[in-house]
């Protein structure tokens, strides 16, 4: 994963299979996927994907007071209903709202 410009993409071939069986992340054009924050803390610590850089949830928590009880969120989401492709209120509303 890297980050750029406040984004995280996944290009790596593995992104594919992320969104097949957990649906999480945004598909990006021409292959890929792009992640919130909560996003990348959960696919590194559930699904084993390295973090952008060494130390990026400690930066990102620091910086982000939320970001916790986001992730939590996130891992309710993913964990209740597995291979579920759901998404949060909260989420897609951003993704609209982005897009």
């Amino acid at each position: 994963m890297d980050e750029a410009d406040g984004h995280v993409i996944m290009n790596e071939p593995q992104w594919q299979r992320l969104w097949e069986k957990s649906a999480i992340g945004t598909r990006i054009t021409g292959g890929g996927l792009s992640f919130f924050d909560e996003e990348v803390m959960f696919v590194h610590i559930h699904r084993h994907q390295p973090l952008p850089y060494e130390n990026w949830i400690i930066d990102k928590v620091a910086n982000n007071i939320d970001l916790e009880d986001k992730y939590v969120g996130e891992i309710k989401i993913n964990k209740t209903v597995p291979g579920k492709k759901i998404k949060s209120v909260e989420i897609i509303a951003k993704i609209e709202t982005d897009n």
